[in-house]
């Protein structure tokens, strides 16, 4: 009823009112303002995951190394960063640094990545592992951002027939928040694998839940649970052993269309004015 009492009001301005260009712009800019054009909303897009007390019991681990790779672009601006055990995180318009959880909207948008490994030995005293990406983007800005752990070290087993287990607690949250025509993607990547030295892959398999995403619209999927695996009959020698954990999200915002009303509002606007002038 709204929208017929506008329309009815500005074909009695057009039937009643001497036109000239400026009053019809006007009339023009007023239909589809009131028709309601084109809007931006915000979007927010979130993945972390923490490892803690990360154990390996059965075999020997040694001779860890590190690689970290983080990058971030919000509004233009971009960063990125790496380091062993604890890079300097990517932030572009925030000031986060080795926090790892969702930080929700700001005053501007903003994107972050950043990663951090707790000990140089990381199954020395149940090690840890974090990375976050985060992303909040509006006013027609896109975003994204990635963080990436690895860890590798050398695995050596003492008895024939070898039993090796693996046990770490997992909290990881992925987080879409991406309203009206906008759209936003979460993804967790968890990859535990163990080489002989010929690289032949031996294990170990873990939940397809530990490598997921989600998107384009609002979703949640969130982990806190502990989990246990084992390696079965390994024999004496020394393997490779492969930790990787990487977090990545980003946003893709489309200013809401112009309704199909709007356009037949403006058309029948014009044809209105074209019909006045003719009786003149």
């Amino acid at each position: 009823m709204h929208t017929l009492s506008n329309y009815l009001f500005f074909i009695h301005k057009i039937r009643n009112t001497k036109m000239n260009s400026i009053k019809l712009k006007t009339l023009l800019a007023g239909a589809l303002l009131l028709s309601g054009a084109s809007a931006n909303a915000s979007t927010y897009v979130v993945s972390y995951t923490n490892i803690d007390n990360f154990l390996v019991t059965g075999a020997s681990v040694t001779g860890w190394t590190f690689n970290q790779n983080m990058a971030a672009t919000s509004d233009g601006s971009s960063s990125s960063n790496g380091a062993i055990m604890d890079a300097a995180p990517s932030c572009v318009n925030c000031t986060y640094d080795n926090s790892f959880t969702n930080h929700g909207t700001s005053a501007t948008p903003y994107a972050y990545g950043d990663t951090l490994i707790s000990s140089s030995d990381v199954t020395g005293a149940g090690g840890s592992a974090s990375a976050i990406a985060e992303v909040y983007a509006t006013n027609g800005i896109d975003g994204n951002a990635f963080a990436t752990n690895s860890m590798t070290a050398f695995m050596t087993t003492s008895t024939a027939n070898s039993t090796v287990d693996f046990s770490f607690d997992v909290n990881s949250y992925l987080g879409v928040f991406a309203p009206g025509n906008d759209m936003g993607f979460a993804h967790r990547s968890f990859q535990l694998s163990v080489y002989d030295f010929a690289i032949n892959y031996i294990g170990v398999t873990l939940p397809s839940y530990l490598n997921r995403g989600i998107g384009p619209i609002d979703a949640e999927q969130a982990i806190n649970e502990s989990l246990n695996f084992s390696l079965n009959g390994l024999a004496i020698d020394q393997y490779r052993l492969n930790i990787s954990m990487s977090q990545s999200v980003f946003t893709t915002l489309a200013p809401v269309p112009v309704p199909a009303a709007a356009w037949l509002f403006g058309s029948g606007l014009l044809a209105l004015v074209g019909f006045a002038r003719r009786r003149k």
